[in-house]
């Protein structure tokens, strides 16, 4: 299980390969959705800054980049650039800027 419903989160996942299921409390035994490669984890929480609202569990074989929100959080706030890069590319178009190999 990489994130629980309810729970604090202490990083952000990048799913670099495999996937995931979500699922949430309000709809027990299905599943709501699926996380693949390009899309981040528990980036709703930590722009929000709440705790997660679903369950995210591997569902196969995977590989995640994992990113300490403390750090990310000092990085955004000291670095103006980084930050608009951070958002421009967070969360609905980094999946597409990974299919097309233009994340730098």
């Amino acid at each position: 299980m990489i994130v629980r419903e309810g729970e604090p989160l202490a990083y952000l996942y990048i799913v670099l390969e495999g996937l995931f299921g979500v699922r949430v409390a309000s709809v027990p035994d299905a599943e709501i959705g699926r996380l693949g490669p390009g899309e981040i984890i528990g980036e709703i929480s930590f722009l929000e800054n709440m705790l997660p609202s679903a369950t995210v569990i591997a569902i196969e074989s995977s590989l995640l980049l994992e990113i300490p929100s403390a750090l990310l959080a000092e990085r955004l706030k000291a670095t103006p650039s980084f930050g608009a890069q951070f958002y421009r590319r967070s969360p609905f178009s980094i999946r597409g800027a990974l299919e097309n190999g233009s994340v730098h």
